[in-house]
């Protein structure tokens, strides 16, 4: 998302230049319909990658720039690009990360779809480690009924046991726990214990309490 500040009408006219120059630096044909977008103060909104739906939005709206840059933040756009008069002096503009919230001056020269597209792949690689590591922190073994019961009722997130699933027994967990079994891992394992019945099984799975 990309949010232009200005002040005078002036002003407005510069930054909207400066921010049509980086769009057509992305590869992007925009100068009709970015025209159309400011002078009715709507979004303007371009396909970055129309198999992918990703799209490069100008908000043009009648609103403070603070308050633009909070609705994006709302809606996880993973990069907000600032552009005000001084950054057009410098020929450069604020590039704002959702990740981290850490901020870098980025200059026009250096804008290209590569450039973009290498800051939107080590985004999506950040954020799902991140998300791997959260859900692997979240994940504890058990080997017994009781120890399920307790690390399910103090610590919650996903439980990984040997367990041979069964109606009856799922049921009787279910009612004792609130917790149902999520995923039943498909992974080859050794033979263990069921949880539940004591019984020798291949099968082990994730118990967890849904919200």
């Amino acid at each position: 998302a990309i949010v232009p500040i200005f002040k005078t009408d002036d002003e407005k006219q510069l930054v909207l230049g400066f921010i049509e120059q980086v769009l057509g630096a992305l590869g992007l044909d925009v100068k009709e319909d970015l025209a159309k977008a400011a002078s009715g103060q709507t979004n303007a909104s371009f396909f970055w990658d129309k198999h992918t739906g990703q799209r490069v939005v100008v908000d043009l709206r009648d609103v403070r720039p603070g308050d633009k840059q909070y609705h994006w933040e709302q809606r996880g756009v993973p990069f907000r690009l600032e552009v005000g008069p001084r950054d057009v002096q410098a020929n450069a503009f604020v590039l704002k990360h959702r990740l981290d919230r850490n901020k870098e001056t980025c200059q026009l020269a250096d804008v290209s779809r590569d450039w973009l597209q290498t800051k939107l792949d080590a985004m999506h690689a950040s954020l799902y480690e991140r998300a791997r590591a959260f859900r692997e922190s979240s994940t504890r073994d058990v080997t017994s009924y009781d120890e399920l019961k307790s690390t399910i009722a103090t610590s919650g997130g996903f439980v990984r046991c040997y367990f041979e699933p069964g109606i009856e027994a799922e049921a009787k967990i279910k009612d004792e726990t609130k917790a149902t079994v999520r995923v039943v891992l498909m992974e080859e394992a050794e033979p263990g214990t069921c949880v539940y019945s004591g019984k020798t099984t291949k099968t082990r799975v994730l118990f967890a309490q849904s919200y």
